[in-house]
């Protein structure tokens, strides 16, 4: 996978081989992340033998033919995609749907496997970014200035701009989500779903 811009007259180009030029990236194979294209699934299912183990893990029984709804996720995938969202791949369109590309993320994030290589996601971010409206999505921004810096696309001249960051609340989790909390529990409550955790300084009983 390969991204190539022209930032202030320069070619940049951004690859798994440029990005380890700039940071000490892990060297794990990208090949589980690979999500099938619709037209696989149909025709040819036998090239992704895990797909449907890992829809299985994530939603509710039943609920994974056709469209992937976010509402049919299990709460704990469901809370992972919401910290994803808002925090690594930011979304602004279609928040009904889980995306494929999602799938695999929230299965590794909650199975513990496979192990996906960061840069590969760095690659996917970026992408999206790309691809969002008025470029208002940029994520991995200290990455992309050390890129730049050096292609020597920028100097240690030019500032960039700030933007606010909103920090992960639980009482802020979007349309479709119940938080309350008692002296020892927090308790999340969403689509007919509810789980409680125990609070780290709960007293003891």
């Amino acid at each position: 996978m390969k991204l190539i811009g022209m930032v202030n007259g320069v070619d940049v180009e951004m690859s798994y081989d440029s990005l380890r030029r700039i940071a000490k990236f892990d060297s794990k194979p990208a090949n589980q992340y690979i999500f099938p294209r619709l037209e696989d699934l149909y025709f040819n299912p036998q090239k992704h033998p895990q797909w449907q183990n890992m829809l299985d893990y994530l939603f509710i029984p039943g609920t994974t033919h056709g469209k992937l709804l976010r509402r049919n996720l299990r709460i704990e995938a469901k809370l992972m995609l919401v910290v994803c969202t808002q925090n690594v791949i930011p979304r602004r369109v279609n928040k009904v749907e889980v995306r494929f590309a999602e799938v695999p993320v929230l299965y590794m994030l909650l199975h513990g496997s496979p192990l996906v290589p960061f840069h590969f996601l760095v690659l996917n971010n970026i992408w999206i970014g790309r691809n969002s409206g008025e470029r208002k999505i940029i994520p991995h921004c200290r990455l992309i200035t050390a890129l730049l810096k050096l292609y020597g696309a920028i100097g240690s001249e030019d500032k960039g701009s700030y933007k606010r960051f909103k920090p992960f609340d639980l009482m802020n989790l979007g349309p479709g989500w119940e938080y309350k909390e008692s002296e020892r529990y927090h308790k999340l409550k969403s689509d007919g779903q509810r789980r409680r955790a125990l609070k780290v300084d709960a007293r003891p009983l």
